[in-house]
């Protein structure tokens, strides 16, 4: 059956009549002629889906959000931005007066901000589905308790919605990955704070963990390697691995243009025993003697058990420029 869609409710679904009743159509725009498929019935009204629209509304857009059929996280993205602003004052007006029974003498001209990326408030959903091979994260599907499959989110800051992935892996490296079934998102100017609710307590491995990083282009891989390796394989600890000399090679071309290569080539601290430095070059590489405290710009933090104690470690870099590092 086909109806035209007179106004949207607060749930940004569109509002038609047919047969005496109240249609509630998901998907639909006013002015739009849609047809729908009811999925709920009742005595004086149905909810709908639309399944085609005949003639689409001049303020229709195409969704931004790959996720926004299947994700009940927000539901008017097919709305352009003036529009939904204009619905949701409407939403406010109808319920002053139908809550209080007040009616604005005067509406100021509505205050909003960005399309996207607005969401600072958040709860979102966490779980093990093995069908899907690990951790999901993101909001409920439309009209279901199923998490919705996600890679990001629109409506959520970029910083927060990049983070959606790592979160999947890291939750679902927990012993206890099913028993993680929420995160709480509280988002800052400079502060972005998410609380994971956890129904039962951390194993004793998942409560360990080490992060570091580096800028350097082409070097921070090679910088990251030397550093994980001196803490695996020769026992060092933070500061000492990050502190100890370092080196580069730039026989591979370079990841940047021009993509020069210097097969051979092998860049060396001063720091490191002559002796060394006289073996490398006898084993064919170009050695080339940087300054002593020239290569990498590594920082770390770990969390650690020792005893009965849960002891958190950072190391930062002393070369060439001011580094720290936090960890909480």
């Amino acid at each position: 059956m086909a109806v035209v869609i007179e106004s949207l409710d607060r749930e940004g679904r569109g509002i038609a009549h047919a047969e005496g009743k109240a249609i509630f159509i998901e998907g639909g725009l006013p002015g739009e002629t849609v047809s729908y498929s009811t999925y709920r019935k009742k005595p004086s009204y149905e909810i709908a889906s639309t399944t085609a629209v005949h003639e689409p509304s001049a303020a229709r857009e195409r969704p931004l959000c790959a996720h926004f059929d299947v994700c009940g996280g927000c539901s008017m993205q097919h709305l352009e931005l003036r529009s939904q602003v204009a619905v949701k004052q409407r939403v406010l007006e109808d319920s002053l007066w139908h809550i209080g029974k007040v009616r604005a003498e005067t509406l100021l001209r509505a205050v909003y901000g960005q399309a996207w990326g607005y969401r600072h408030r958040a709860r979102l959903s966490a779980r093990f589905v093995a069908k899907k091979g690990g951790v999901l994260i993101g909001f409920h599907e439309r009209r279901s308790s199923f998490v919705a499959e996600m890679v990001g989110c629109e409506i959520l800051p970029r910083r927060i919605s990049e983070l959606i992935v790592p979160l999947r892996r890291l939750i679902g490296g927990f012993s206890n990955a099913s028993r993680l079934p929420q995160i709480e998102l509280a988002v800052g100017e400079e502060v972005a704070v998410l609380v994971l609710r956890i129904l039962e307590p951390l194993g004793r491995g998942d409560e360990e963990a080490l992060a570091f990083g580096t800028p350097g282009g082409d070097q921070q891989d090679q910088w990251s390697l030397q550093f994980f390796l001196k803490l695996v394989h020769h026992s060092m600890g933070l500061q000492q691995a990050i502190d100890s000399p370092a080196w580069h090679s730039e026989h591979a071309p370079s990841s940047f243009h021009p993509r020069q290569a210097r097969p051979g080539h092998l860049a060396l601290e001063a720091r490191l025993p002559e002796p060394t430095q006289a073996e490398l070059e006898h084993r064919g590489h170009r050695v080339e003697i940087r300054p002593p405290w020239s290569e990498g710009r590594l920082c770390a933090c770990a969390l650690n058990r020792t005893g009965g104690t849960l002891l958190l470690r950072a190391a930062a870099n002393p070369r060439l420029m001011q580094n720290y590092a936090v960890g909480r």
